[in-house]
């Protein structure tokens, strides 16, 4: 399993959001894409993949989606930093790659509105993984 979806579903679980998918309504996380529906989602992309243990690290962005509720991405985006931020000697998955750290290369930041009003946020991180099957 890849470190996008590996840190998409560790997302998952600390947001207490289902994992790509739930209801058209229901806010989701999602990994490599960004379905239309739900109109609230968070997804993770992959900015710069490498093997884990290249001593460059791997680069992640996450993008938040929302209608035209503006607390909800807010508090999404700090949870999300307050999961990630500067942390060290994790695993995303207990099956997963061990992260030595993630650090936060660029902050939230409004992205604009897609055509149908809906807000974009998104941050870039460096995640630095070593071992693990892909």
């Amino acid at each position: 399993m890849n470190i996008i979806e590996q840190m998409a579903r560790y997302l998952a679980a600390k947001l207490a959001l289902p994992f790509e998918g739930g209801g058209d309504d229901e806010a989701a996380v999602f990994f490599g894409y960004m379905p239309a529906e739900p109109v609230k989602a968070v997804c993770v992309y992959a900015g710069d993949l490498r093997a884990p243990g290249d001593p460059d690290g791997a680069r992640v962005q996450v993008v938040i989606r929302s209608n035209e509720d503006g607390a909800w991405p807010l508090r999404v985006a700090v949870e999300i930093l307050r999961q990630l931020d500067e942390r060290r000697d994790l695993l995303f998955l207990s099956e997963g790659d061990y992260v030595n750290r993630v650090e936060t290369e660029r902050g939230f930041e409004f992205n604009g509105l897609s055509d149908n009003n809906t807000q974009l946020y998104a941050a870039d991180f460096r995640v630095y993984a070593c071992g693990g099957e892909e």
